[in-house]
């Protein structure tokens, strides 16, 4: 999934070098305009400088809408900046791991909701016995997927899946026969999560989607490294928002008039390929 985040990038800072190299006239101004095109986008892309650190100068609202976990305004303009978000976002919410404790969430979550709605006196709200059992094979799967262990990143996958599938599909006495780590505690194991689950990018997305479900703020806030969005009223998930800012940028770039890009010199052809790979570095390095 990063490869194609990295792909996406790539392509972009091709097209922008292409528009760039259709503009200057000579190979010594389009090798200037790189590090005017990248270095700006390498400052504000949230990685290197975190956006708490930056100056409230560059955010709207000042120290009220950095504190609040917006972005800076010149980072709205910055694709490096979406392209970051989006691999965050992609990594904390869709590695292996993290899938399968979701479909167990995802379960859980109405029957959680039923139970809460009938403790605050909505009668028709109960559950039945069949889901108050249901409910609590999930609620042990999600316990067993959390504590489970294993030796290798295949073992940890092959574990994790077991245990979703029982604990959503079979019965109480499956998903205990299935052991959540190694019997022999001889053995070095490590907890299956960490295979897949970088813990500082889990933080920060973590830390973002609770600034956006803080419910003393506004409603429908745009918070950097959330899972969701809000662009002109439209709720999306974070990661498909960079996708299309990204493709957006490529388009853009690549809209121009057939002249200015007969126009684009060999010379300023190869400083373009030197700014996609340095743009692909950057999204790596980053």
């Amino acid at each position: 999934m990063h490869w194609g985040w990295m792909t996406l990038i790539a392509l972009c800072g091709t097209a922008m070098a292409l528009t760039i190299s259709s503009i200057v006239t000579t190979e010594r101004a389009a090798l200037s305009s790189v590090p005017l095109l990248l270095v700006p986008q390498i400052l504000l892309a949230g990685a290197l400088v975190s956006f708490e650190e930056m100056n409230r100068g560059l955010f709207h609202g000042a120290d009220e809408g950095r504190g609040q976990g917006a972005e800076p305004i010149p980072a709205r303009v910055m694709p490096l900046r979406y392209a970051y978000e989006g691999m965050m976002v992609t990594q904390a919410t869709e590695n292996l791991f993290e899938k399968q404790r979701r479909k167990i969430q995802a379960d859980i979550d109405p029957l959680k909701q039923r139970t809460n709605n009938r403790l605050a006196g909505m009668e028709d709200q109960g559950l039945k016995p069949k889901e108050s059992e249901r409910l609590k094979i999930l609620t042990e799967a999600l316990t067993r997927l959390m504590a489970s262990e294993a030796i290798t990143a295949s073992e940890s996958l092959e574990l994790s899946r077991s245990i979703t599938h029982a604990g959503r599909h079979k019965n109480l006495e499956t998903l205990l026969a299935i052991p959540p780590y190694p019997e022999d505690v001889t053995i070095t194991t490590k907890p299956a999560r960490d295979f897949f689950v970088n813990t500082r990018t889990d933080l920060l997305v973590t830390k973002g989607e609770i600034d956006r479900l803080d419910y003393r703020k506004s409603k429908n806030r745009n918070i950097f490294l959330a899972e969701h969005k809000y662009w002109l009223g439209v709720e999306s998930k974070t990661t498909h928002a960079c996708l299309l800012v990204l493709a957006g940028c490529i388009a853009l770039c690549l809209a121009q008039p057939k002249s200015s890009l007969d126009n684009v010199s060999i010379k300023s052809a190869a400083t373009a390929r030197i700014a996609a790979r340095t743009a692909a570095r950057t999204t790596v390095a980053l």
